[in-house]
């Protein structure tokens, strides 16, 4: 089964269905079929002291029923609202 890298605590939000979105900004690879959403052995740098036990593992299946963009600036503002604090990334970018 393939397996799809997220930094925690991203892994867990998603495999818990609280996150729908992963804005990436490098094209990613979902296979049409299920596979393991894998926490990054490293949590995200706004987490550092995040659960040790939850990194560098499975967290979760998940299935995508496809993915969406490039997005410009512009209509990621608009689906901000869609996304897990994106809000602070995209301040950045304006």
């Amino acid at each position: 089964m393939d397996g799809f890298l997220v930094q925690q605590p991203f892994a867990d939000l998603i495999a818990s269905g609280k996150k729908k979105w992963e804005l990436r900004t490098q094209p990613v690879y979902l296979p049409n079929k299920p596979f393991y959403i894998l926490a990054t052995a490293r949590p995200h740098p706004s987490l550092p002291t995040y659960d040790q036990a939850r990194l560098g593992v499975a967290v979760g299946i998940a299935e995508t029923d496809g993915y969406e963009g490039p997005f410009t600036i512009a209509q990621l503002v608009l689906l901000e609202h869609l996304t897990s604090g994106a809000g602070r990334c995209l301040a950045n970018l304006r």
